[in-house]
């Protein structure tokens, strides 16, 4: 049997942001114990302190070639020590477009916990293909992450483990952080051909075997809520009482409600 684990970091906000996701990478344990202290050391040698926050990074004045020399080298001990990348987003004006018409949120979730969601059935679908039937994959999550809560609610209601928080300082947290701010500039762009070259980069041997991530737009917001039941109109729920409820096993079904408007 292996341990793997799968670090996870948030990019985007539901109230204010046009995107949602959440993105990470896969290694083994062995792996990101290997990881922690090259990571620290690299970060110490390029004078980035202990803890590297992409937005603060970004915010400082540096060159582009300054910016490439750091970015590759810290991409460098990524890849080195990691298996793969995750990525899953929603458009955020399609999801209220949708929500706007049909109980999106209260069938399928929050925005936070439809991309985690998302992400668990690629997560499944990946150790399938490639691990052993013994292997076990761990995840965490960073700490603060809006609707978290709903996203333990849809776990629980589909028999999968809650992923564990942690704290953004934590060393196996930080490439997410990158990664997490890349795509979100990619889509917030307007998802450009020409992608960054340190997103290219972190997501290129993934995107030559499939699609790059998990994205929600309209069209697969309303299929999703074609299958595999048809989630049903505002205009027919009841205004005193939503009758759509769920929970895990041996909890008490909750009555979903509407947050995002």
């Amino acid at each position: 049997m292996m341990e793997h684990s799968v670090y996870l970091d948030d990019g985007g906000h539901p109230d204010n942001q046009p995107y949602l996701l959440v993105a990470g990478f896969a290694a083994t344990a062995s792996q990101w114990s290997a990881f922690s202290p090259v990571w620290l050391a690299t970060l110490r040698k390029l004078g980035l302190g202990e803890v590297f926050h992409m937005t603060d990074f970004m915010r400082d004045r540096r060159t582009e070639f300054q910016e490439d020399r750091i970015l590759s080298q810290l991409r460098y001990v990524v890849q080195a020590h990691t298996l793969r990348p995750f990525v899953s987003a929603v458009d955020m004006a399609a999801y209220k477009r949708v929500q706007n018409e049909l109980a999106l949120e209260e069938s399928h979730g929050a925005p936070y916990a439809l991309v985690g969601r998302h992400f668990a059935k690629d997560l499944h679908e990946w150790q399938a293909r490639n691990l052993g039937c013994d292997d076990r994959v761990n995840v965490f999550v960073e700490v603060g992450a809006k609707h978290f809560g709903d996203l333990e609610q849809v776990f629980k209601r589909d028999g999968l483990p809650i992923p564990d928080r942690v704290p953004k300082s934590m060393a196996q947290v930080q490439p997410s952080d990158m990664l997490a701010w890349e795509v979100f500039n990619f889509l917030r762009a307007g998802s450009p051909k020409r992608m960054r070259k340190n997103l290219d980069l972190l997501t290129r041997p993934i995107r030559k075997r499939q699609n790059f991530g998990g994205i929600f737009y309209e069209h697969d917001l309303r299929r999703l809520c074609l299958d595999p039941i048809r989630v049903p109109p505002r205009s027919v729920i009841p205004l005193d009482e939503n009758p759509i409820r769920f929970g895990g096993r041996g909890d008490i079904k909750r009555v979903r409600k509407r947050t995002i408007f």
